[in-house]
């Protein structure tokens, strides 16, 4: 490594001879350095330090091989000494600061041999374990055996070695178990945190999974699928916050992950279809349910219409809440041959009634008795005047006796 010279490396607990510690402690004293050289001490450098870590008194199958003017020293009890994580992180801190000065020797060392900790207290080669993050240590799959010691993860010169853990493959797996029910609490949650940290960066594949499962939390609290989540209007939102699902505020606050969620912002049937029997009643939300209809008329399409049919909640004349099957528009026919003003449609949104079915002109059983002349027809009068005309003709179709009303 060039002059004999001490490497700039942060002093190591290693057992050093006693007067190259002194050295190294006075390095800036040149007379000092020159003299401990002189009496035979050697160079402890980073090949040295390599060959500390990576074997014990037999260093023969290293690549790393320290000259005759480095340092070659070894532990008496090298498993011992290197399962201490005080002594692994000292020469994980040294390696660290060097990382960009390590060999293509000292690295295959330092990779191949067994020498870093595991999580589970052995030694390992660094290529085989796996470096998980802490957010992630409770709920990781890989076994101890296979991880780095967590007291390493901040160490370049080591965790940079080992492998990195597989976050899209564990996060696809682990959104699939959300959907199949089969995930522990504690998993979800730290895929959650994850989630809303890195969730922007995920991958195409990783993104399609979670958006179908219920790994999201909404304003509720609950777990949802985030296809099932919403951002609409604030008014919208409020009114139909019973049934709706929005983000959580945490969730919302990440902006780039939603984009890439793909999160609705426009009313559905559907959303429509699941507020209509909470109304129960209510002539107040009925009012304003009514008016959300009336703006998304092109909503109504036959599964919507046939879903609130039997649903209560437009105001007839006399306040009362009725179902859209058994409404009437509030026609002049309409209005002269029913018997009550209970089953007449109360407000002016003629399109929306037609929309949702309700009738344009009466029939039979809801006309009062006393007009046997009307029995199974349906008229299209419009006017009192032409009411009159209708029945003076009398009942038409099959039986029908001649002559008009007198």
């Amino acid at each position: 490594m060039g002059s004999c010279q001490p490497a700039p490396i942060s002093p190591l607990d290693v057992r050093l001879h006693q007067d190259l510690q002194h050295s190294f402690r006075h390095r800036e004293n040149r007379d000092a350095i020159d003299l401990a050289f002189r009496n035979g001490a050697k160079c402890f450098t980073l090949n040295s330090l390599v060959r500390l870590r990576c074997a014990g008194a037999d260093a023969s199958k290293l690549s790393t091989k320290p000259t005759e003017r480095e340092a070659n020293y070894h532990f008496t009890d090298y498993a011992t000494s290197l399962t201490e994580v005080d002594q692994q992180q000292k020469m994980a801190a040294a390696l660290s600061g060097l990382f960009r000065r390590l060999s293509n020797q000292n690295r295959k060392d330092l990779k191949e041999t067994r020498s870093a900790l595991a999580a589970d207290g052995n030694l390992r080669p660094a290529e085989t374990l796996v470096r998980v993050d802490k957010t992630l240590w409770e709920v990781c799959p890989e076994p101890l055996a296979s991880r780095l010691h967590p007291s390493l993860l901040d160490h370049k010169g080591i965790a940079g070695l080992c492998r990195p853990f597989a976050l899209e493959t564990w996060v696809v797996e682990a959104a699939d178990r959300a959907a199949e029910g089969t995930i522990e609490d504690a998993e979800r949650e730290a895929l959650y945190r994850h989630l809303l940290l890195n969730g922007a960066t995920l991958g195409r594949k990783a993104m399609a999974t979670v958006r179908r499962s219920p790994v999201v939390l909404d304003h509720r609290g609950n777990w949802v699928s985030p296809v099932d989540l919403a951002q609409l209007p604030r008014a919208q939102a409020a009114f139909l916050s019973a049934v709706m699902s929005a983000p959580a505020p945490a969730l919302a606050k990440r902006a780039e992950f939603l984009r890439r969620l793909r999160i609705r912002r426009k009313l559905t049937a559907d959303d429509l279809i699941r507020f209509a029997p909470t109304i129960d009643g209510d002539a107040a939300v009925a009012s304003r349910f009514e008016k959300l209809l009336n703006k998304h008329q092109h909503l109504l399409k036959p599964k919507v219409v046939a879903a609130l049919h039997s649903i209560a909640f437009l105001h007839s004349r006399t306040g009362t809440l009725i179902e859209p099957e058994q409404a009437y528009l509030p026609t002049a026919a309409n209005v002269a041959c029913l018997e009550a003003d209970d089953a007449i449609v109360a407000r002016a949104n003629s399109a929306l009634y037609r929309r949702l079915g309700c009738r344009e002109r009466p029939v039979f059983r809801d006309t009062p008795s006393r007009s046997p002349a009307i029995e199974g027809e349906r008229y299209s009068a419009r006017s009192p005047r032409g009411l009159l005309s209708q029945l003076r003709q009398g009942p038409r179709g099959r039986g029908a006796r001649s002559g008009g009303l007198r």
